[in-house]
């Protein structure tokens, strides 16, 4: 029994890419969900933050009211530290799993 080998033609090496010079369209979606996500994270924590510290600093401001709004921007800052720290780490790592459950909620 003698076999032989045969080899494919090297025309199909040229259409082939290498993946470090394309990028695909995920990868450019979780680099803009980072991005968006740090970018929400740090202006709330720093609007947040510069609501807290004016309340605190003068004292006109504690009001009924003012303690409403500064408890809101506590329990904001609470959230923004979770869900931020989550989201961001799940994006840079790649795993977005509630995208593609809203794409579909979104999409006609």
């Amino acid at each position: 029994m003698h076999l032989e080998m045969t080899s494919t033609p090297a025309s199909n090496a040229s259409s082939m890419t290498s993946p470090t010079t394309t990028t695909s369209p995920r990868s450019v979606d979780h680099d803009a969900m980072t991005a968006v996500i740090a970018v929400v994270g740090a202006l709330s924590l720093s609007f947040n933050g510069f609501a807290l510290a004016v309340f605190a600093r003068n004292r006109l401001l504690r009001t009924v009211n003012n303690w409403l709004v500064a408890n809101l921007a506590v329990s904001d800052l609470l959230y923004v530290v979770a869900a931020c720290v989550i989201a961001l780490s799940d994006s840079l790592a790649g795993h977005v799993g509630w995208t593609r459950p809203l794409c579909r909620s979104v999409s006609p």
